[in-house]
This record gives C-alpha cells, sequence and structure tokens, in this order.
C-alpha cells in the first residue's frame, strides 16, 4: 500500500510536470510570433528572443530532470515495482538525450541571432518537435506513474 510519504512525493512530481506543461506552452507562444524574413535586423531580434527564452528553457529542464533523478523518484519507481525497471531506465536515458538536443537547437538559435544561417534553418519545426517530445516523454512518465500507483492501490483493496 502507498504510503503517505511516497505518494507526497509522486504528487510534487505531478506539480512539477504541471509546471513544465506551462513553461512549454510559454515557449510554443514565442514559436507562433512571426519570424522577420532571414537577412533582416528584425530576424536577427526574433532569434535572439527565442534564444533567451530556450536558455531559461533549457536551464528549467535540467533542473526538473535532475530533481526527479536526485529526489530518488525514478529509484523509488524501480524499487517498488522492480517490473517496470526497463521503462524507468528508458526515461532515464531519454533525459540526457533531450537536453541535448535543447542545447543543440539553442546553439543554430544563437548562430541565427548573430546573423549567420544556421545547419538546420527550421529552427520553429525543429523546437517544437522538440517540445513535443518532451510533451511525450512527461506523458509518458506520468502515465507508468499512474499505471503502478492504481496497480499497487488496487492490489491493496
Amino acid at each position: 500500500m502507498m504510503t503517505e510519504k511516497r505518494q507526497s512525493g509522486f504528487s510534487k512530481i505531478e506539480q512539477e510536470h504541471d509546471h513544465l506543461r506551462d513553461t512549454i506552452a510559454s515557449v510554443r507562444s514565442v514559436l507562433q510570433e512571426t519570424r522577420p524574413p532571414g537577412g533582416m535586423p528584425e530576424s536577427a531580434d526574433w532569434a535572439s528572443d527565442l534564444a533567451e527564452v530556450l536558455t531559461g528553457f533549457h536551464d528549467e529542464i535540467f533542473r526538473h530532470f535532475r530533481d526527479e533523478e536526485q529526489s530518488g523518484f525514478l529509484a523509488e519507481m524501480e524499487r517498488v515495482f522492480p517490473h517496470a525497471k526497463h521503462r524507468v531506465d528508458a526515461l532515464r536515458r531519454e533525459h540526457d538525450r533531450i537536453l541535448s538536443e535543447v542545447r543543440d537547437v539553442l546553439a543554430a538559435t544563437i548562430v541565427y541571432a548573430a546573423g549567420r544561417t544556421p545547419e538546420h534553418p527550421t529552427l520553429r519545426r525543429w523546437t517544437l518537435a522538440i517540445l513535443d517530445r518532451i510533451t511525450k516523454h512527461e506523458h509518458d512518465e506520468g502515465e507508468l506513474l499512474q499505471k503502478l500507483l492504481y496497480t499497487d492501490l488496487g492490489q491493496a483493496d
């Protein structure tokens, strides 16, 4: 049966996921702004604004993943639900891949802000794809948590 402490820890993670969803929505709203044509000073301003937002986003997602790992949340899921170890491991490995992708798009955005053409010229689509991946990751994490919690609570009835 779920302990109060474990339930409280999982509630905190859910709150962090809610906050992360709000942040992702903020980044998406910046991406909806019309990008001026390349080569114009306004396009560098657009890219600078995006770089600033992505820098803050990177810091937030980095802290989120670090907190998840350092809090023992993932280790606790593995301990309590050993049959889910492979899924938890996959989620943990994805943290590094996502952070790398955010860093890559941020670097390309900084190149664009400096008035040069980045190797990957579709910054908006690339960034949206990364946001979609993060959203899916968080959804998968939440879905696994819910499945495991409901299974755990259901066994006590």
